[in-house]
C-alpha cells in the first residue's frame, strides 16, 4: 500500500523526479480533488428536489461553512511540511508524534466551528434571506459543522500517505466517500429504507457520516498494518506545547491566506454586483466553471509540497527546488490545455447554464479573460503550495494581504468603471492581482531561501 520512503540523504544530491513520475503521482491527486466539487454537486442536486427555499438555503449555508472551515483546512494541509520532511530523512518513527498533535488541532476546530455556526442568522438578516431560508440553513449547519473533525482527519492521514509517495489510496477513499454520500442522501433526505425523512438536515448528516467513514478507512489503513509501529502512530497523545506552537506558527498563515482569499473574493463579487444582474449572472457562471478547472493546480500543488518536504528531509534543497519547478511545468501545462475551450467556446459553455443572450454575450468576452486568469491562478496555487511544503507561509500571507489591498480592489474598481463592459474590467483587475501574486510567489520559490527553514519542535 505504501512504497518505501526515500533513504536518508547520503551527502550526494539525489536527482529530481522525472516528469513521468510527477505525472503518475499527481494524476490520482487530481482525481481525488474533484471529489470536493462532486460532494457539493450531489448534495445540491438532491436538496433541489425539495424546492426553491431548501436549494437557496444549502447554497448559502454550505458557503458559510466553507468560509470558516478553510482556515483549519489550510493549517491541516500544511502538515505536509512536517510529515514529508521526516519521511524524506527516513525518520519514520517521528511521523506518529506529529500526527498526534495535528489530531488535537482537528479536535479544537469543532467548538470553534460550532460557535461560528451560531453567527449564521446574523448573515441571513444582513442578506435578507428570509425566515424560511434562514431556518433551513440553520438546520443544515446543525449537522454539517460536525464534519470538520472527520474531514480534517481525512486530510491529515492523506498527507501521511502522500508524504510516503502514495497518492492512489487517498484518491480511492475520497471517491468511496462520494458513493456513500450519494446513498446516504437518498436515504436520509427523503426517508427511504424505513428511516425518517430529514430533509435538508439529512444532507448535512449524510456528509458527516461519509467523511467520518473515509477518515476511519484512511487511518485504519495505517493503524492496522505494520506501518503503525514504523510510524510510531498513537490514537491519543499528550499535547506537546512546543510542537503545537510550531504547527500553528507555520500553519495559521497558510490557513489565513486561504481565508483572506475567500473574504476578498466576496468583496470582489460585491463590485461585480454593482454592474447589474446580468453581469453578476455571467460572473457566477464563470466562477462555477473555474472552480472545477483550478482543481488540477491544487492537486499539483499538493504534489509539489510533498516533493519539497521530502527532499528537504534528505538535506537536498536544490533538488527540492528542481522538483517543485518540474511540478510547476506539468501543472501549467494542465492549466494551459484547459484554458483552450474557455478561449474558443466561451459562449457555447455559457449556453449550458442560461438562455439569456446578453448574459451569453458577456460570457464570451469574460471566458477569454478567465482563460488567461486560470494560468496565473495555477502559478500562484502551485508555488504557494510548494513554499508551504518548506514551511514558508508567513511572507506569502503578507504578499496576499498587500496584493488584495494594493492591486485587486483598486484595479477591479477602476477598470470596472473605465472598461466597457464593466464586467470585463472588473475581472481584468482580478487578473492583474493574480499576475502580481503568481509572479512574486514564483520569484520567492525560485530564489530558494526557504531551504534554510528549520521546523522547531520536530527534533530535526
Amino acid at each position: 500500500m505504501i512504497p518505501n520512503p526515500s533513504p536518508v540523504h547520503d551527502g550526494l544530491s539525489p536527482p529530481p523526479p522525472g516528469y513521468g513520475e510527477v505525472f503518475r503521482f499527481t494524476l490520482p491527486l487530481m482525481a481525488g480533488m474533484f471529489t470536493s466539487g462532486v460532494h457539493t454537486l450531489v448534495d445540491t442536486a438532491f436538496v433541489g428536489r425539495l424546492g426553491t427555499h431548501p436549494l437557496a438555503a444549502i447554497g448559502v449555508a454550505a458557503l458559510y461553512y466553507f468560509a470558516g472551515m478553510v482556515l483549519f483546512l489550510g493549517v491541516m494541509r500544511n502538515s505536509m511540511a512536517f510529515i514529508a520532511r521526516q519521511a524524506g530523512a527516513g525518520r519514520l518513527e517521528r511521523i506518529g508524534p506529529i500526527v498526534a498533535q495535528y489530531q488535537w488541532v482537528a479536535l479544537g476546530a469543532v467548538p470553534l466551528m460550532l460557535g461560528a455556526a451560531l453567527g449564521f442568522p446574523l448573515l441571513a438578516r444582513a442578506g435578507h434571506f428570509g425566515p424560511e431560508v434562514t431556518s433551513l440553513g440553520e438546520a443544515y449547519l446543525s449537522y454539517r459543522v460536525w464534519e470538520v473533525f472527520f474531514f480534517l482527519l481525512l486530510v491529515l492521514y492523506s498527507s501521511v500517505y502522500q508524504s510516503l509517495g502514495n497518492s492512489r489510496f487517498p484518491m480511492l477513499v475520497q471517491w468511496g466517500t462520494v458513493g456513500l454520500n450519494i446513498w446516504l442522501d437518498w436515504l436520509l433526505i427523503f426517508g427511504h429504507g424505513g428511516l425518517p425523512a430529514m430533509g435538508i438536515g439529512g444532507s448535512g448528516l449524510a456528509t458527516v457520516i461519509a467523511q467520518g467513514a473515509g477518515a476511519v478507512v484512511m487511518a485504519g489503513g495505517l493503524f492496522f498494518s505494520v506501518m503503525r509501529v514504523r510510524l510510531g502512530l498513537v490514537i491519543l497523545a499528550r499535547p506537546d506545547g512546543a510542537l503545537l506552537k510550531t504547527i500553528l506558527r507555520v500553519g495559521l498563515p497558510q490557513g489565513l491566506g486561504d481565508f483572506v482569499w475567500v473574504v476578498a473574493f466576496t468583496g470582489f463579487t460585491a463590485i461585480v454586483g454593482r454592474l447589474g444582474p446580468q453581469s453578476l449572472a455571467a460572473s457566477n457562471i464563470g466562477v462555477t466553471v473555474i472552480h472545477l478547472l483550478f482543481l488540477p493546480a491544487a492537486a499539483v500543488g499538493i504534489g509539489a509540497s510533498s516533493y519539497v518536504g521530502r527532499y528537504l528531509g534528505m538535506g537536498a534543497p536544490q533538488t527540492a527546488r528542481r522538483a517543485g519547478l518540474r511540478a510547476l511545468v506539468l501543472g501549467m501545462g494542465y492549466m494551459g490545455l484547459m484554458a483552450l475551450p474557455l478561449w474558443f467556446f466561451g459562449e457555447e459553455i455559457a449556453g449550458v447554464f442560461t438562455a439569456d443572450e446578453k448574459v451569453i454575450g458577456l460570457c464570451g468576452g469574460l471566458f477569454k479573460v478567465l482563460a488567461v486568469l486560470e494560468v496565473f491562478d495555477g502559478l500562484d496555487i502551485i508555488m504557494r503550495s510548494a513554499l508551504s511544503g518548506a514551511g514558508d507561509t508567513l511572507v506569502p500571507l503578507l504578499v496576499i494581504l498587500a496584493a488584495v489591498a494594493g492591486v485587486m480592489y483598486p484595479a477591479a474598481w477602476v477598470l470596472s468603471q473605465r472598461v466597457d463592459p464593466g464586467l470585463i474590467g472588473a475581472w481584468l483587475g482580478l487578473l492583474a492581482y493574480l499576475m502580481v501574486l503568481g509572479g512574486v510567489m514564483f520569484l520567492r520559490f525560485h530564489r530558494g531561501r526557504w531551504g534554510e527553514i528549520r521546523l522547531k519542535g520536530t527534533a530535526e
